[in-house]
């Protein structure tokens, strides 16, 4: 056996159960029919591969504007001249710019980068109605609620008896139960409730008055909190039956709105400072335009005036000015184009003026601002800026909503620091008859349901209080 150990075969087979052996443990759960069994241990593709990595677009219903797939080609350096010019006011940029734009675009592009985080005009009304924190929602946890149950069964079961005189011994029913139930939540935390249960049921139990009867009851009901998830204040700022954590109620969501509120009016700031700023750098892009156009105008001048001094031999400081002379022109001229088509040229200032104002891009025309900069002295009083900015400043204002907002939550959450006790008490009328309902008959009661129902012969209450803690009140002090 030691000398079959040497052979050649015996290494060959244990060279081969070692690198199957390293095979499956670097496998791990990679599927064996990924792999061919070939000398270089090629992979296959997946079938899932090109199918798990296949790009997909959306068959979404959006708005197409029609301002948008109307945009001419970008201006170039072509006969800017030619262009018709559209004289723009300040306040005029400022009402076309709020009146045609739903969405608050900024100067850097967050738009298409940042969709979420972008605001719109309807922000204050998405906050609003939002089923899930808005007001309405808040109050939809004290609308009554309306519930009901209507079913049919068929039971066929034996019975362990041997006394068939008083039960068969399979019993044979056909039954139905009907519960009809409206319920309302208060401000402070109670319930009330009234509920209507029906329950019919016909089988064959030989010691029964009736061979089918219905069994019925009205019901009042009224729980109390009387601890935990008691009072208004905890209502209004937690919401009823909210779990620990989770503040929901009319109070948080009215300072969500009003969040949202403070929110849309820094957007408005912004967007108009952003309007204002497009249109004093169209401005100026004008100004610049015109003072480059100028100088290269005047500086051509002075080169084709050393030129024909040099034609004419006019002397050796002539030969020495032009070509500086050319070269400041062609410098200038450089400037001018950028002036008018560079990064932050003309054209390039106005297409953000466009933007800011959800204009197109290019309609074959160029605005030209027409409002001057004031030029007078602005004097302002330092006591009433400070107050205002103190005061009116809406960055200020919807912080202090928050600090509003985390203080209601931390008066919830002491409220909640508490055990669950509530007051119940419940109060019935049942009655039980041979046909659901019919004309009165005095002398026999049961009759019909509803008559024994009314006659008011068989009434219960019950009244009590439940009391739940967890222990510790780890939860709740964690909330704290």
């Amino acid at each position: 056996m030691l000398a079959q150990l040497g052979t050649p075969d015996y290494r060959r087979i244990s060279v081969s159960c070692l690198i199957g052996a390293l095979s499956i443990v670097g496998l791990g759960c990679t599927r064996v029919k990924d792999f061919k069994l070939t000398d270089t241990w090629e992979t296959t593709p997946s079938y899932h591969t090109p199918v798990a990595t296949q790009i997909e677009y959306p068959n979404v219903a959006s708005r197409r504007k029609t301002e948008a797939y109307a945009a001419l080609r970008p201006l170039s350096l072509d006969n800017p001249a030619d262009l018709p010019t559209l004289e723009l006011t300040l306040d005029d940029a400022i009402r076309m710019a709020l009146t045609r734009s739903d969405v608050l675009r900024g100067l850097g592009g967050s738009v298409v980068q940042n969709t979420v985080g972008t605001r719109t005009q309807y922000d204050p009304a998405i906050t609003e109605t939002n089923p899930l924190g808005g007001v309405e929602a808040a109050l939809s946890a004290f609308d009554a609620q309306v519930s009901g149950q209507l079913f049919w069964q068929k039971n066929n079961r034996p019975n362990n008896t041997t006394f068939l005189i008083f039960q068969p011994s399979a019993l044979e029913q056909t039954a139905a139960t009907f519960n009809y139930e409206i319920a309302k939540t208060t401000a402070t935390g109670a319930r009330f409730a009234a509920r209507h249960v029906v329950g019919y049921d016909r089988n064959n139990t030989p010691v029964r008055l009736f061979a089918s009867d219905y069994v019925g009851w009205f019901e009042a009901e009224y729980r109390q909190p009387l601890l935990q998830g008691a009072g208004v204040d905890y209502n209004r700022i937690a919401g009823p039956n909210s779990p620990v954590g989770q503040y929901n109620g009319v109070l948080i969501a009215r300072i969500n709105s009003d969040i949202s509120l403070a929110d849309f009016e820094q957007g408005i700031i912004t967007y108009i400072n952003d309007v204002e700023t497009a249109y004093w750098e169209l401005y100026f892009a004008y100004h610049s335009l015109e003072a480059a156009t100028k100088t290269r105008a005047a500086l051509l001048e002075t080169w084709q005036r050393l030129r024909k001094l040099v034609e004419v031999g006019a002397g050796q400081r002539a030969l020495t000015d032009e070509p500086q002379a050319r070269s400041q022109y062609y410098q200038f001229d450089t400037q001018v184009k950028e002036a008018l088509s560079g990064p932050n040229g003309l054209y390039a200032r106005e297409q953000q003026l466009r933007y800011l104002m959800g204009l197109p891009s290019s309609d074959g025309a160029l605005f030209k601002p027409v409002t001057p900069p004031m030029d007078g002295d602005v004097i302002v009083d330092w006591d009433s800026a400070l107050a205002d900015a103190l005061t009116k400043r809406v960055e200020i204002r919807r912080q202090k909503w928050t600090i509003k907002r985390r203080e209601l939550e931390l008066v919830a959450a002491k409220l909640n620091k508490r055990p669950t006790l509530d007051f119940l008490a419940q109060y019935r009328w049942r009655g039980l008859g041979d046909n659901l309902m019919g004309d009165r008959n005095p002398g026999n009661s049961f009759d019909n349901l509803y008559q024994n129902i009314f006659e008011g012969d068989y009434q219960e209450w019950q009244a009590g209080i439940e009391f739940g803690v967890p222990v510790g009140l780890r939860q709740a002090s964690a909330a704290i």
